[in-house]
């Protein structure tokens, strides 16, 4: 008998400080973007505020959409699709202090590109490319770019965020 298959959205921020990402994580192993699994009757932005806000105890506006990944997690027999958005910080900062509300995340700090580039252990890989860093430089002009959508990915357990 075959199991079956769950399907998980998910929306998650791209927060960016000085040339800088935001990412959070639950063991200070592997870090990701700040974000979560969309509730019911929920939008994909309210979702991207929500879990910011849970995991870090920063007010975000979302901006556009910029980027879709879509994978199987083979192990969790899930059907993942992830929807990545700009985000400007209206309020907060980051402080040691911080407990994720209702959440596993334990840790969060800014990385470098290079950084990033780096350390294999940041997910998803697609950050490594950069073109997040494009966006944010560009942010005085209206961004008329395009939504990057990401391949299909089988995962294994360790890259199921």
């Amino acid at each position: 008998m075959q199991d079956k298959i769950q399907f998980r959205i998910a929306a998650r921020a791209l927060v960016v400080e000085d040339n800088r990402l935001l990412l959070v994580s639950d063991n200070g192993e592997y870090w990701y973007l700040p974000g979560g699994r969309l509730e019911l009757s929920e939008s994909l932005t309210d979702c991207v505020e929500r879990e910011v806000y849970e995991e870090t105890g920063l007010s975000v506006k979302t901006g556009p959409l910029l980027h879709v990944l879509e994978c199987f997690d083979l192990n969790d027999h899930q059907h993942k699709i992830h929807f990545y958005f700009q985000t400007t910080t209206i309020a907060g900062t980051l402080t040691d202090s911080w407990c994720d509300q209702g959440g596993s995340v334990q840790f969060q700090r800014y990385f470098s590109l290079e950084e990033i580039q780096d350390n294999k252990k940041i997910l998803p890989r697609f950050l490594a490319s950069g073109d997040w860093c494009q966006v944010y430089s560009q942010m005085d002009k209206v961004y008329q770019g395009t939504v990057h959508m990401r391949g299909f990915e089988m995962i294994d357990a360790a890259e199921t965020v």
